[in-house]
This record gives structure tokens, sequence and C-alpha cells, in this order.
């Protein structure tokens, strides 16, 4: 399985950085990737004998966090597209149809949108244990 990133890996002095993660040689064969929060907190991501090891297992890592965002944000999408489905068929007046079916169809998109980030992130695990 090859992992399209969006993590570009700029050489610097003492490794190599992407993002919010910086990659060190800290002893011969021994790299170590810290990620940089908001908080100017580092933590130690994974370590890895390997350059282009520890680069897959960062981007894959990247991968499944932006994934699990994008389906929180769909899944909060479906919830504020279903509140206003139900205030709209409760709600008497001309555009109230047009609310309801404007918003159950973006509810059922935000749904599967939320079901195909889950799915995916399962079948990548599964995909990593069995190549």
């Amino acid at each position: 399985m090859v992992i399209v990133s969006h993590l570009t890996w700029i050489q610097i002095d003492h490794g190599w950085r992407a993002g919010p993660y910086e990659i060190e040689l800290v002893a011969p064969q021994l790299w170590v990737c810290t990620r940089r929060k908001r908080t100017a907190q580092v933590t130690v991501e994974c370590t890895s004998g390997s350059l282009s090891a520890i680069k897959t297992s960062i981007e894959r890592l990247d991968k499944r966090r932006s994934s699990l965002r994008s389906a929180l944000v769909y899944l909060a999408a479906f919830l504020i597209s279903m509140i206003v489905v139900v205030l709209g068929v409760e709600a008497r007046g001309s555009v109230a149809p047009m609310l309801v079916v404007g918003f159950s169809i973006l509810g059922v998109w935000a749904a599967l949108k939320a079901v195909d980030c889950v799915i995916r992130r399962s079948w990548e695990s599964l995909n990593l244990n069995y190549q």
C-alpha cells in the first residue's frame, strides 16, 4: 500500500522537518521523531533504525490523525443537519420543506463521509498487518 502524504520533508542542519514533526539522528542507526505541539511542548512520536521507515511511520500516523479530524467534522455536520431537519419538520412556512430536503441530503452525505473515514482507517490497519 502506497501512502500519499501531504507532509513535505525538508532537510535541516540536524535532520529533517515536515510540519510539526522533526526527525533527528541521535545515535548511529537511531532516528527519533518529535512533534511540536501548539503549546510549545515537544513529544517523542517514534524511533527507528531507518530514516525511510520513520518517515513512513510518521506519514501513516499523521494520515490517521487527519482522518479522525475529518470524521469528527463530518459527524458534527451530520448532527447539525439533523437538528435543522427536526426543526424544519416542526416549522410552518413555505421554506420548511426545502430546508428539510436540503439538510436531509446534507446529513446523509455527511454521515456517509464519516463512515467512509472510519472504514478507511480500519482497512489501512488490515493492509499494514497483512502485507
